[in-house]
């Protein structure tokens, strides 16, 4: 199940299933979600450890998604399930350990769409996945606190 294995169906997942509706006009929809784990961190060495969610989110007409809470996990997978295009789900190794909220029920969140986590006023980090459990963090350490202190 790990991306590794992606690359040996990356010609079927970047040049056919990501391109089929617009190489047909429209005519064909390819609802297609591909799960897989990917990341480091958990002693896997090289053949488990690869994060290439960069790699294939380069290609015209494949979403990658790659949640950063098991909130955006539920709500994502469900919208991606729904989606009449080809996505690739990509869950990061180290994220199955997070404990969080998520919403009993139907839910979904809108794919493509970002999300503030913290609002603030000087800096802005984007990230996705485990770097999101990262920089929220990295927000809470004591020097980050001090800065936000002194700047008001």
């Amino acid at each position: 199940m790990t991306i590794n294995f992606a690359f040996s169906a990356f010609d079927g997942i970047v040049n056919q299933a990501a391109k089929l509706h617009s190489m047909f006009a429209g005519q064909f929809m390819v609802p297609l979600v591909i799960r897989a784990v990917g990341g480091g961190g958990r002693q896997l060495v090289s053949t488990h450890s690869q994060t290439p969610d960069v790699i294939f989110a380069h290609f015209p007409g494949l979403k990658v998604i790659s949640p950063g809470t098991p909130e955006d996990a539920k709500g994502l997978l469900k919208s991606a399930i729904r989606s009449n295009d080809p996505i690739l789900f990509i869950e990061h190794a180290t994220m199955y350990q997070v404990r969080g909220e998520v919403p009993d029920g139907e839910y979904t969140l809108p794919i493509g769409k970002s999300k503030v986590q913290r609002p603030g006023k000087d800096v802005t980090v984007v990230t996705y996945s485990k770097g999101l459990e990262i920089s929220l963090k990295a927000a809470d350490t004591p020097g980050a606190a001090r800065h936000r202190n002194r700047s008001g």
